[in-house]
Formats: C-alpha cells, structure tokens, sequence
C-alpha cells in the first residue's frame, strides 16, 4: 500500500522535534491506519535537517519496564551507528 501524506501531522512532528526543547509524541491510531509508515517518513524528514530519529517498536520489546529499558539503549546505539 502506498504511503499517504499528512502533510499537517508529518509538519507537526518535526516541528516538535526540532525545537529547542524537544518534546515527546506518542502516536496512535488503529492497526493498519499508517503509524509506521508515518513515523519512518518523519524520521526521514528529521534525517534532512540533520536530526538522529530513533524508533522503537514497543510491540517487539515487550510492555515491561526491565524490557524498555534493555531496548532502548541498543536503539539509540544502532540510530548512532547507522547515522555515523
């Protein structure tokens, strides 16, 4: 399926992104409505200006804290090694 533009929310994301001080955004909608594809394009909007977007899938890693926080790290350790 093609990705589909939000042009307003891809703005809003970055926006909130780049900011002197960063803020969180969680996104959500039903299965299949196109967070994913929502969020890689803003990570690649993100990349543009220089950003280091890291994404992590809260489905694969499970919901516990001890989870999270084993993840987490190694996401924004593969972010960096791919960025540099």
């Amino acid at each position: 399926m093609p990705y589909i533009p939000r042009q307003d929310l891809e703005r809003r994301l970055v926006d909130a992104a780049t900011e002197p001080s960063p803020r969180l955004c969680i996104v959500t909608a039903p299965r299949g409505a196109g967070k994913s594809a929502l969020l890689r394009q803003t990570a690649s909007r993100l990349a543009a200006r220089g950003r280091v977007p890291v994404l992590i899938d809260f489905e694969r890693i499970g919901t516990s804290p001890a989870d999270f926080a084993c993840h987490f790290p190694r996401a924004i350790r593969a972010a960096l090694v791919a960025r540099f």
